[in-house]
């Protein structure tokens, strides 16, 4: 019988090869039970789950140096890698009852979908390419001619390209040749890199829009003047669209943004500064400072004329309003505070009524923090203790704990409305159960110690700030079981 050569090896033709292979198992049937020939259906179809994944893995590589983002591949990879048939051995009974067909199968279409969209993608952005060339050669046909010569083969190119890939460098090349066409019609490359240079802050061209259209955006959710930059940035849009030169529109588009942009910026730090204010002037209100009753009022009428304030000069004077009454808050909040201490100091004398010993006094009310020997004062300090809602307990208790330093983390998280980002301190002495220390607060400012602290942004979660000088001495002064009297 003739025999056939397939890859340098000698073999039956397949028809006889099929009747031998009959002719065997026939033999060995009366020897084989059905496990074994379970085993090997099994095993086939394990064989075949391998060929076919690997197959697909190959794909997977072929496609992606094709052009097909290896995005778009990532998900079917990981979706081959964690099936159940890459970890089942070939003697396992699950390939009696699942082939692994469906899957591949799956993955087969979905590996087609995602060439499919690719090829899109590309030929989409190929075809604005074209798009934008032909109307550039429109406008300037020398341009086009100069800097683009063999624009006219783009279509037929593309048609011929058989690949994301192809099309993505042809698409490339093109850009490239559109750029040149440009810049030969618009100036020199030194102009040019000039240009780059202009626009390069916002990203470009197409970012320079975006911040135009934001400011734009922004000053009149306020109300403020734009001036000129809507019908600059039209210009500018117009341009782009039509592929024209856009040098002149930037340039005519650059410097009222930035003047709106600035302006912006002066709104945004003077509505900061009058939250500011309102804090300081409800602290002044908490503590009864001797102007505190008009300052309501005057607030009114700066963050009245804010609202209305439309350029640079009128948001300048509410400026100037805003710094004349922070100066009047801040002098009344200083008297006060200076007023609270006083008041304290005044008993230089002992026979004081506290306890024998020391004795640590903190008054909720005057946010004064009072130090006592043997009924003797000895000094006091402005303090800021719990926020409302988590107010320092009032009693009396005793040091039983010291830390230097002292780290702190919330034992709310995140979205809790009492939760704080994690802080190290240097001293801090423990006086009540629950987390209640005396500690420095080097985060807060120095100033905002005092008569209503605790109700601004620096209120404690409980605890008792007390400045970093004062408590250094007063952690090495206060030793384990100093009595801590809190008193409203």
């Amino acid at each position: 019988m003739p025999h056939e050569v397939w890859g340098g090896r000698y073999h039956a033709p397949m028809r006889a090869m099929a009747v031998t292979v009959v002719a065997i198992c026939a033999v060995l049937a009366a020897s084989c039970s059905s496990a074994p020939a379970s085993g090997a259906a099994a095993a086939a179809r394990h064989a075949g789950f391998a060929h076919r994944a690997e197959l697909l893995e190959q794909r997977w590589d072929s496609d992606v140096r094709d052009g097909v983002p290896a995005a778009s591949i990532a998900p079917l990879r990981a979706e081959l890698a964690r099936s159940l048939f890459r970890s089942t051995p070939a003697s396992s009974p699950t390939w009696l009852s699942n082939d692994s067909t469906a899957l591949l199968d799956s993955l087969d279409r979905r590996t087609a979908s995602a060439w499919d969209a690719a090829m899109a993608a590309a030929r989409q952005a190929a075809i604005a390419l074209i798009a934008a060339r032909s109307a550039l050669a429109a406008q300037d046909a020398a341009a086009v001619t100069a800097g683009a010569p063999a624009a006219g083969d783009w279509p037929a190119e593309l048609s011929a390209a058989r690949t994301p890939g192809a099309i993505n460098a042809l698409a490339a090349g093109w850009w490239a040749s559109l750029g040149q066409a440009r810049a030969s019609a618009a100036a020199s490359a030194q102009l040019a890199a000039q240009f780059a240079a202009t626009v390069a802050p916002y990203g470009g061209v197409a970012g320079l829009i975006v911040a135009a259209d934001g400011a734009l955006t922004m000053a009149r959710a306020e109300r403020l003047d734009e001036g000129n930059v809507a019908s600059l940035l039209e210009a500018l849009q117009r341009d782009v669209a039509a592929a024209s030169d856009v040098t002149a529109a930037v340039n005519g588009l650059l410097g009222p943004l930035q003047g709106l942009r600035a302006l912006l910026g002066e709104h945004d730090y003077e509505a900061a500064q009058l939250g500011t204010l309102q804090q300081q002037i409800n602290r002044a209100v908490s503590t009864a400072t001797t102007h505190a009753s008009g300052f309501s009022s005057a607030y009114g009428d700066i963050a009245a004329a804010f609202g209305v304030a439309t350029n640079a000069g009128e948001l300048n004077a509410v400026e100037a309003r805003i710094r004349a009454l922070q100066n009047q808050v801040n002098a009344d909040l200083d008297a006060a505070v200076a007023a609270a201490l006083a008041a304290q100091l005044s008993a230089t004398g002992c026979g004081n009524k506290v306890p024998m010993g020391k004795v640590v006094v903190v008054s909720l009310s005057q946010q004064v923090a009072s130090f006592f020997q043997n009924t003797c004062l000895l000094s006091s300090t402005p303090v800021t203790t719990g926020r409302p809602g988590i107010r320092t307990p009032q009693g009396t208790f005793h040091v039983f704990g010291r830390s230097s330093p002292a780290h702190f983390v919330s034992a709310y998280g995140p979205g809790s409305p009492r939760y704080y980002t994690p802080e190290t301190t240097q001293y801090a002495l423990l006086y009540e159960g629950g987390g209640y220390y005396l500690h420095d607060a080097p985060w807060e400012n120095p100033a905002d110690f005092g008569a209503g602290s605790e109700n601004g942004p620096s209120g404690s979660h409980g605890c008792i700030h007390v400045p970093t000088a004062t408590m250094a001495w007063l952690y090495s002064w206060a030793g384990m079981g100093t009595t801590v009297i809190v008193t409203g």
